[in-house]
């Protein structure tokens, strides 16, 4: 499953590093330690750059991952869903926390290097120098907000629960009850 996702976002890949991600394009179907770490990367390249359909798409299939994980890929990972759905909700997992840590950060690995690219909406990413690196941060953590806004916290405890991380059930449910006070 998570090959088969980071193939796809690859090919819909429209931003700044798409051409290094068409190269990895091949290894991310072997290699799943090279998947989970180009995910983040994927997604917020697709949430910046590619189409609402797209970024409807990547949410919607995060989402089903989060319910249940035996609806997510190909038919041989359905027929093998019990041993296949602890990976893919940990990937979600992990792709979550990595988004939440950038956000809390401000900081992106290697943001510097954006293009000229512009998105659907026309909002423009230029090259970042300091006078426009501050408002291009704020446009990718918009991108950021709204996606991890779509990944519910009691759909995350949910799943962690399911796969048997009550560690980390427990740490989603305090989240959703600290939002609350």
């Amino acid at each position: 499953w998570l090959a088969q996702l980071c193939r796809y976002l690859i090919k819909k890949s429209q931003g700044p590093f798409s051409k290094i991600f068409e190269a990895c394009r091949g290894a991310v179907k072997t290699c799943t330690n090279l998947a989970q770490f180009l995910l983040p990367y994927l997604v917020l390249d697709s949430l910046s750059y590619g189409c609402e359909e797209d970024n409807e798409d990547v949410v919607d299939e995060f989402l089903t991952a989060l319910r249940d994980g035996r609806d997510v890929g190909d038919d041989a990972s359905k027929a093998n869903g019990a041993s296949i759905e602890p990976v893919v909700v940990q990937a979600v997992f992990t792709l979550t926390e990595t988004l939440e840590y950038w956000r809390a950060t401000g900081s992106i690995p290697a943001k510097r290097a954006r293009s000229g690219r512009s998105r659907n909406g026309g909002r423009e990413k230029g090259a970042l120098s300091s006078s426009n690196s501050n408002a291009c941060w704020k446009m990718h953590l918009e991108d950021i907000d709204r996606f991890l806004q779509c990944i519910p916290r009691v759909g995350l405890a949910r799943a962690a629960m399911r796969i048997r991380a009550y560690t980390r059930a427990l740490r989603y449910m305090e989240s959703i009850v600290r939002s609350k006070q």
